[in-house]
């Protein structure tokens, strides 16, 4: 007993970390799960740049039934780009694929723009991604 008191405060930390450790697995194994079930793809506008201390992140949005879904991507290779290039992704628009039983997952195409002269209607859906001129 005497080594739970004088240890109350390390195992109070043991629990926290291990807790926490369970749950970010446990959700980044339902964001995997949910992206291999049903999903649609859409287009999604970056909405800003945030910087964090992990890197830069760019913050985006698409509509689904009528609803605004945000979401967040960590720069990766594009943050050794310049402030200016950064910067330049900012108010374009890119596909996205998101989970339909939960929105919340989404992956951004940083890699497939939607080109300026591409006809859609907002929160407009398709099970593949639209072929592009």
């Amino acid at each position: 007993m005497k080594f739970f008191k004088r240890n109350i405060v390390s195992i109070i930390l043991i629990v926290f970390f291990l807790a926490l450790s369970i749950r970010m697995f446990l959700g980044h194994s339902d964001r995997v799960n949910s992206l291999q079930g049903k999903v649609l793809f859409t287009i999604s506008k970056i909405t800003f740049l945030e910087q964090g201390k992990g890197g830069p992140w760019y913050n985006y949005s698409f509509v689904y039934l009528r609803k605004v879904y945000s979401s967040r991507i960590i720069l990766g290779e594009l943050s050794k780009e310049s402030k200016e290039i950064q910067k330049s992704y900012i108010g374009k628009k890119y596909f996205v694929k998101f989970s339909v039983e939960k929105p919340k997952y989404s992956e951004l195409y940083l890699d497939k723009p939607v080109p300026e002269d591409f006809v859609y209607k907002e929160g407009q859906t398709w099970e593949k991604l639209p072929a592009l001129p």
